[in-house]
């Protein structure tokens, strides 16, 4: 977890955005340090959700299928998000 905490911190410099008005700066650090897993993921979560992806989208963004035992067929649900995610 402290690596996925770390990766959201090295990004924040990068984020830019017209969706969320006023100073993206406010919500510096995405992810609260000290806080629990389950807290950093529902921050993450309501970044996502904040810029525009609904609900259904920023939890499989966050939460990807595991491929071992899936179809090819349905290896691609996340082929939008392989840009905007990291592996």
């Amino acid at each position: 977890m402290q690596g996925n905490r770390n990766w959201m911190r090295a990004r924040e410099a990068l984020m830019a955005t017209d969706t969320l008005p006023g100073d993206l700066d406010r919500l510096f650090p995405i992810c609260t340090p000290g806080a629990s897993d389950s807290a950093g993921f529902d921050e993450a979560l309501e970044l996502l959700t904040m810029g525009g992806y609904s609900l259904p989208e920023a939890i499989l963004m966050m939460i990807p299928e595991p491929w071992g035992k899936t179809p090819a067929r349905c290896q691609t649900s996340g082929a939008p998000f392989t840009s905007t995610t990291r592996p």
